[in-house]
């Protein structure tokens, strides 16, 4: 019972404001309104009843065409905000495959504590996806669970992927003053590698969302 409240709220935020919604409640109160009218009538005004009878057999063919049209709004709605929020976590990969190759390629630092502090800015950038993607799933807001998402649908595991960065910081931690002495390359090796499949299954996904927008808009 709590689950099924909880789901009906989300959904209440998700798509109220839709105006096809507003639409189909609209209809369905006039609706309701007419068919209590006539059945009220029945009995004492015999041709009243049957105005506000055939009154609500029209109304009722507006029901099933505002649905219809709910129904196809509600699924562009949800396509059009996973296409949204993609595009940030492609964003935010983007971002840390830059600045990782930057750190990987730069010779030589101005100390081993600039070296420390890019590896951890970098360790954060890395992290933020993951954080972005498992505490997306309390926004009311978004029509989807962010992490089921991403686990269901891209194969990535947000939580379990912030256990790992929780090691690598513990790593990067520990080698502190001789961390000028490690391979970058290596050490983000893993979070590297997650990241950038997250990236492409993002980007392949994304595709496969704007082929669906287009082919909603057609029918």
């Amino acid at each position: 019972m709590k689950f099924i409240k909880k789901y009906f709220e989300k959904f209440l935020k998700s798509y109220f404001l839709l105006p096809h919604i507003w639409v189909l409640m609209i209809i369905l109160l006039f609706s309701c309104l007419f068919l209590i009218l006539s059945i009220y009538y029945k009995d004492v005004k015999p041709f009243v009843s049957s105005i506000y009878a055939n009154i609500f057999a029209g109304l009722l063919t507006g029901v099933v065409l505002s649905l219809m049209s709910s129904i196809k709004a509600i699924s562009l709605y949800r396509t059009e905000s996973q296409i949204k929020w993609l595009d940030k976590i492609h964003n935010e990969c983007r971002k840390f495959l830059i600045e990782s190759k930057k750190i990987y390629f730069q010779k030589k630092f101005e100390s081993d504590v600039a070296k420390y502090d890019a590896v951890y800015d970098l360790l954060c950038l890395g992290n933020d996806i993951s954080v972005i993607i498992s505490q997306g799933q309390f926004n009311d807001t978004l029509p989807f669970n962010t992490y089921k998402y991403c686990k269901k649908k891209l194969n990535f595991d947000a939580n379990e992927q912030q256990d790992k960065n929780a090691l690598l910081r513990d790593d990067i931690i520990e080698l502190g003053s001789i961390i000028d002495s490690v391979d970058c390359r290596e050490l983000f090796k893993d979070m590297e590698d997650a990241i950038f499949k997250l990236n492409s299954s993002v980007l392949d996904k994304k595709r496969q969302l704007e082929i669906k927008v287009k082919a909603i808009n057609l029918t």
